[in-house]
């Protein structure tokens, strides 16, 4: 597994201008973080990657396909702001993209491991 992380500017929702941020993973596609933020920077690259670490835990065609396909989901479900946009995110289309995109992993072992051995004391 190998964690891939961009942002792409694109108006997301009529008229707003925004930075779509997607963790995933290089090798399955698997997407672990996704969500708007006004312009791609530290804080969002942090949130995504804590949010990868809080949820078990090609970008630029990947982007091509998210602008094609999330503009119009976004549109069709009548969303118009960027937190209703965030909650689409985060509630439906990840689910139904990687269902219908992600390639079967190689192997059947869990990607996340305990680091520095067991939790608790």
């Amino acid at each position: 597994m190998l964690l891939h992380q961009d942002g792409c500017t694109h108006a997301w929702v009529p008229g707003v201008q925004g930075d779509l941020m997607a963790t995933m993973d290089d090798a399955t596609h698997e997407h672990y973080s996704m969500f708007f933020v006004e312009e791609e920077g530290t804080a969002s690259s942090f949130r995504g990657v804590r949010e990868v670490i809080e949820a078990r835990g090609r970008s630029e065609r990947l982007f091509r396909t998210h602008q094609d396909r999330l503009t119009k989901a976004l549109a069709l479900a009548g969303i118009t702001g960027m937190a209703e946009a965030n909650r689409y995110l985060k509630d439906s289309y990840p689910p139904a993209f990687t269902r219908e995109f992600m390639p079967p992993a190689l192997e059947d072992a869990p990607a996340f491991s305990l680091c520095g051995g067991e939790l608790g004391g």
